[in-house]
């Protein structure tokens, strides 16, 4: 399943896996009000999470409650997750967007920023090559020294 959502002049492009959550509720991206969240991998301790901050999911995935753990105690909650798995939260009314991956970095998060200005996110580095220039590959490599050194 391939999904993608826009909001302003952000784009979410989402190929899912299923392993949690396999009905079409649980696709992503997670749509709350003003706050969008697209995450790969999985949430080990998604059901402790979910008692703790005393919201019960509107899907049966195991990211979906981070949307309710970050209104609580916003980019804090990404401390709180146990697992494998890479965030983007994306907050429209502020413009914001949060990037988070688990502690060891066991799900790559490739991070790419084009001399225009874009910055493109995704767990594999295929996507972003098949959109390589000598300038983009030159703004990755240094996008990728800076945030993953």
């Amino acid at each position: 399943m391939f999904k993608t959502n826009f909001y302003n002049n952000i784009c979410f492009g989402f190929h899912r896996l299923s392993i949690n959550g396999l009905d079409e509720i649980s696709h992503q991206t997670f749509e709350n009000n003003d706050i969008n969240l697209i995450c790969y991998g999985e949430i080990y301790n998604h059901s402790d999470l979910i008692n703790q901050f005393g919201k019960t999911p509107k899907t049966k995935s195991d990211c979906d409650f981070i949307i309710h753990a970050y209104r609580c105690i916003r980019h804090h909650c990404f401390r709180l997750l146990y697992g494998v798995f890479s965030c983007i939260l994306y907050e429209t009314l502020k413009i914001q967007v949060i990037v988070s991956r688990d502690y060891y970095g066991v799900n790559p998060l490739y991070i790419c920023q084009y001399e225009n200005g874009n910055i493109r996110f995704c767990s594999e580095i295929k996507p972003l090559l098949l959109i390589q220039t000598s300038a983009a590959w030159n703004a990755f490599n240094q996008a990728h020294n800076k945030y993953m050194s």
